[in-house]
């Protein structure tokens, strides 16, 4: 199976770059032990992400299936959410379980028993292809740039900067006003430069669900 720290890393940058963690939407179930949810234990070594209320997505992942996983995305498919199930061997229950099996067949480990090498990092690829997707989906991603990041350290103030200047066509100095302005906030930092001024810009993206591409789309029509 895919280290569980493998697939949590996939998670993790979710909520780092794109603000999308939402423990109702993202919880992760190690096994069937469900005090895990909150946690990483280090000794975890089955996966699923899914919800146990108002299911709409269930992610399995293993090469070896197991019945905590299968079962999780049975239990997923039987509530009408599209269940994904990764893994590194065909025929697997895993797969016949998901909506949508991804098989990555990869062959036997160098090192017997030591998936974290082929297995693991076909699967972290898988992953973050399905996350990066997502995301750009949602409208968290213009141009490259991930805008719902928050600039929660120096590191990614500066890059904030750099990407409402690059949105804006302003100078850093002006981009970094605007992100003080607005909290933080690259698309509402973006708006802001362009003329608009804060509750105007959130109303605009608002009705938008938030896509800046969408956003400026209609901006520029209307010029």
């Amino acid at each position: 199976m895919a280290r569980i720290e493998t697939t949590v890393q996939i998670a993790a940058p979710a909520e780092v770059v794109f603000a999308f963690f939402v423990p109702q939407r993202m919880p992760y179930w190690y096994g069937a032990d469900m005090q895990a949810c909150l946690t990483v234990q280090g000794g975890a070594s089955d996966f699923a992400v899914a919800q146990k209320v108002q299911i709409t997505g269930n992610l399995g992942v293993r090469e070896v299936s197991h019945t905590a996983v299968v079962t999780a995305l049975q239990q997923a498919g039987a509530h009408h959410a599209v269940t994904i199930g990764v893994a590194n061997n065909a025929g697997t229950p895993l797969l016949a379980a998901a909506k949508y099996p991804v098989l990555v067949e990869t062959g036997r480990e160098l090192i017997a028993g030591s998936t974290r090498m082929k297995a693991g990092t076909a699967q972290k690829a898988v992953l973050n292809l399905i996350s990066t997707g997502i995301m750009l989906r949602l409208g968290r991603v213009y141009r490259g740039m991930m805008v719902n990041m928050p600039p929660t350290n120096a590191k990614l103030k500066r890059r904030a900067e750099s990407m409402v200047a690059r949105i804006a066509g302003c100078s850093e100095a002006k981009a970094a006003c605007a992100l003080e302005e607005t909290q933080g906030d690259i698309k509402i930092a973006s708006l802001v430069v362009l003329g608009y001024d804060k509750a105007e810009a959130e109303r605009i993206l608002l009705r938008h669900n938030g896509n800046l591409r969408r956003v400026l789309a209609e901006l520029n029509t209307g010029r």
